[in-house]
């Protein structure tokens, strides 16, 4: 993916899964605002000059403590709007890796939790988690990655 753009909040949102895709690991979010309290996958905002996936690379060792190369994670789809985008990134780990960071103390001011995707629709999650989460799971590789351009930005 290319280089941030200036006039633009570029974001990175990273879907770390268990070997058996049964699993997700998530962070319970405490900013902005309008996140708090809910469940959404790990990342952040791309720094000046840095590329998508380095940026994914480097969010999920800041927040999960896990080095991951770009190699690990695989960009299935992108939310635009005039004001930001966001790239989402999934990732297959090993069971064992993402127990250990769920159980650690957070890294962050925001808890990592393993979820069991049966009954994620239920948790207290981001809104676009109930459907991009079985969409990444289910994608094909030859279509992806998928851009979904957001018309109005309050909805």
């Amino acid at each position: 993916m290319a280089v941030v753009e200036a006039h633009r909040t570029d974001a990175v949102v990273g879907f770390a899964f268990s070997e058996d895709l049964r699993t997700v690991l998530l962070i319970r979010k405490q900013r902005p605002v309008s996140q708090a309290g809910k469940l959404n996958g790990v990342g952040g905002k791309v720094e000046a000059g840095e590329s998508f996936i380095d940026a994914m690379v480097r969010e999920f060792r800041e927040e999960a403590g896990l080095d991951t190369g770009p190699s690990d994670w695989t960009h299935f789809a992108s939310l635009e709007a005039p004001r930001w985008r966001i790239a989402f990134f999934k990732a297959v780990l090993s069971q064992a890796d993402l127990v250990r960071v769920a159980a650690a103390p957070p890294l962050t001011h925001e808890t990592l939790e393993l979820h069991n995707l049966v009954g994620l629709r239920e948790q207290d999650t981001m809104r676009n988690l109930r459907w991009m989460v079985p969409f990444c799971l289910d994608s094909s590789p030859y279509v992806l990655p998928v851009v979904l351009v957001e018309r109005n930005e309050e909805t």
